[in-house]
């Protein structure tokens, strides 16, 4: 698990994420974009297929979109 994942899973965090996504949908994501995604991003999309949350810098609101 990732910084952001455990971060995201700390029980005081107002984290509203959706299921994971699968791997189906990760695998057509990365050929599709014709780049190498960072690992922390693919492992945050196992973690939570889009969702969000408050964080303590601006804008103040993360929000992950769905594949």
């Amino acid at each position: 698990m990732n910084l952001v994942t455990r971060t995201l899973s700390q029980v005081e965090r107002n984290w509203n994420g959706s299921l994971p996504a699968t791997g189906l949908e990760i695998e057509q994501l990365s050929s599709s974009t014709g780049i190498d995604l960072p690992q922390e991003f693919l492992d945050l999309l196992k973690f939570s297929n889009g969702g969000e949350g408050d964080i303590a810098l601006p804008p103040m609101i993360f929000q992950l979109d769905k594949i």
